[in-house]
């Protein structure tokens, strides 16, 4: 589990949007089925979850980030890994509980900043 956390967070992994349980497997350099049953028994989760949380978080840091504050949301979606925008507005709302609109325009207004 610890090679898997800390190449997903200093590799930034999951921003490749073409990432898959097999690719991911072959970085790792551990049986796909292995990576499977780790994520799925030990986390829980399957991993389009995994992933798409990782991706969430990318995107909640840019959002709330004053640099990213003119950024299209879509420009958002696609740096944090996500192939289209339907689907980082779906899990968004799944694992943030917000839409990335308010959630940026809350995080901003947190920080002084007005965004547009």
């Amino acid at each position: 589990k610890g090679l898997l956390f800390e190449k997903m967070v200093d590799e930034k992994l999951y921003t490749d949007p073409s990432l898959n349980l097999k690719k991911l497997a072959e970085l790792l350099a551990i049986p796909y089925y292995r990576l499977s049953q780790v994520i799925n028994q030990q986390l829980g989760k399957n991993f389009t979850e995994f992933i798409n949380e990782y991706r969430i978080y990318e995107a909640k840091r840019m959002l709330a980030n004053p640099e990213y504050a003119y950024e299209k949301i879509e420009g958002i979606a696609y740096d944090a890994g996500f192939n289209n925008p339907t689907s980082f507005y779906a899990a968004f709302k799944k694992f943030a509980h917000s839409t990335p609109t308010h959630y940026r325009k809350e995080a901003l207004r947190n920080k002084g900043i007005v965004a547009k």
